[in-house]
């Protein structure tokens, strides 16, 4: 799924993207220039990550984020068959992504001033 360029409003280009805090779902990676692509995998959870995002000049912001997927085993009989899977909006897009998607969209750089 995606790839999802993230984009930050304000700073000086380049921007570095990292995670802060947390982790990510297992199979979604977050690129140092911004792109958030793969396939969630496993069973599904509730993911608490904090996204930071450093500007060329040093400047940084962070955002907590919670990202939910949502997972299912299928399958009949004894050992046979199942996986897990990630639950889809109309288009295709996973819910997971279409929030983060959202939830990134304003992240804004702004200055830690030290005294």
């Amino acid at each position: 799924y995606g790839p999802v360029n993230l984009a930050a409003i304000q700073g000086t280009t380049p921007y570095a993207w990292s995670v802060y805090s947390g982790t990510l779902p297992a199979g979604i990676n977050l690129s140092p220039t911004g792109v958030l692509d793969g396939t969630p995998t496993g069973f599904g959870g509730s993911f608490n990550v904090t996204i930071r995002v450093t500007d060329a000049g040093g400047a940084t912001h962070e955002r907590a984020y919670t990202i939910v997927i949502v997972g299912a085993l299928t399958g009949a009989g004894g050992g046979g068959g199942g996986g897990g899977c990630a639950s889809q909006g109309g288009n295709g897009v996973p819910y997971a992504l279409l929030a983060i998607i959202a939830a990134l969209a304003a992240i804004t750089i702004t200055r830690k001033r030290t005294a």
